[in-house]
């Protein structure tokens, strides 16, 4: 053989043997690439069920202390609709006693006035009375007070023509 062409197969043949070799180092590498890939899905797909679950969990805590919260929300509502009831029933009850108070006052008040009216009439009454009274006593004391003033000219008138 002409010792230009073994070089060459050799050549090739080294060529063959490196790219036989990469393509198995190629085919090693793919197959590290798809085991990690196949641990890299393994690993999300678990990672997503943790999530799945934990947002589960999530779910179901969330909608327990709505409802929790909904109980105690009504319980709330239920006792002050109670304590406004007892409130408008004891405001009614006490608006009923005024009421009662006022008229019972009331009706003493008009007899008080109706009592203050009649002593002020009666007042009035012995007022004039008593200022008639003191006038006729001033009348009648003028009267006694001429009369003896005429007794005593008279008496004087005497005792001037008997002496």
């Amino acid at each position: 053989m002409l010792p230009g062409l073994t070089r060459a197969i050799r050549w090739q043949a080294i060529l063959e043997a490196f790219e036989v070799a990469d393509a198995q180092r190629q085919l090693d590498e793919m197959s590290d690439v798809r085991s990690a890939n196949a641990q890299l899905q393994r690993a999300i797909a678990e990672l997503r069920l943790e999530l799945e679950n934990e947002a589960s969990r999530t779910t179901a805590a969330v909608q327990a202390e709505r409802a929790v919260s909904a109980d105690e929300l009504s319980q709330l509502r239920a006792t002050i609709g109670s304590m406004r009831d007892r409130l408008e029933t004891e405001a009614q009850r006490h608006e009923a006693k005024v009421q009662g108070v006022l008229a019972a006052h009331q009706g003493e008040t008009t007899q008080l006035k109706a009592t203050i009216n009649m002593l002020r009439a009666e007042l009035e009454a012995a007022r004039n009375d008593a200022a008639q009274s003191l006038a006729s006593q001033i009348a009648a004391s003028a009267r006694d007070q001429d009369a003896l003033q005429n007794q005593i000219k008279e008496l004087r008138l005497m005792l001037e023509t008997r002496s």
